[in-house]
């Protein structure tokens, strides 16, 4: 199988490629060609969807991730040097990773395992079939810290780790903050 292309792992252009004269496209460059495509399909809709979209791989020692659960930066590991090509490494979001962490990075808009690679929205709009905060109007939402899942509370308290406001529909508009 062909490599996978930089712009899904570490969201950074590929090298130019220097073709021979004898070059011709077989089935691993189509194949390398449609990871691009869509890869950058997934930014497109992601941002035609009001979402900004990126990618990170889940920590190793994570819990496994579902669509929905709020994510947060996990701890730095000292193979990680280079932040413009390093990929992203982030955790599920429950009371240990959040006092690491200090804030909501992101929601996952795809699951993973320990080591796998997600799809995550970090600003613009999660719609209620992903984010589920069970609210009866428009409300804060904070992470869960128990569940690592979004939930609306009638007014956010210290200690709380907001992720966004929702509409009366369930609609949550990412804004990730610490309530001190």
């Amino acid at each position: 199988m062909a490599t996978r292309t930089k712009l899904a792992t570490l969201l950074t252009p590929d090298s130019p490629i220097a073709l021979a004269a004898t070059w011709f496209l077989d089935r691993l460059d189509r194949q390398y060609i449609d990871d691009q495509i869509r890869t950058l399909q997934y930014y497109v809709v992601g941002s035609a969807r009001g979402q900004i979209v990126t990618t990170a791989v889940l920590n190793t020692s994570s819990a496994a991730v579902a669509v929905g659960d709020c994510l947060c930066l996990a701890n730095r590991s000292a193979s990680e040097s280079d932040p413009m090509t390093d990929a992203r490494y982030v955790t599920r979001a429950v009371t240990a990773s959040m006092a690491n962490a200090g804030v909501v990075c992101g929601i996952a808009l795809t699951a993973a395992s320990p080591g796998g690679q997600l799809r995550m929205a970090v600003g613009g709009i999660v719609g209620y079939p992903i984010a589920r905060p069970n609210n009866s109007g428009a409300q804060p939402v904070r992470v869960n810290l128990s569940t690592g899942r979004c939930q609306a509370v009638a007014s956010l308290f210290a200690g709380d780790y907001q992720v966004g406001f929702c509409n009366q529909f369930g609609d949550v508009t990412l804004c990730f903050a610490l309530v001190k």
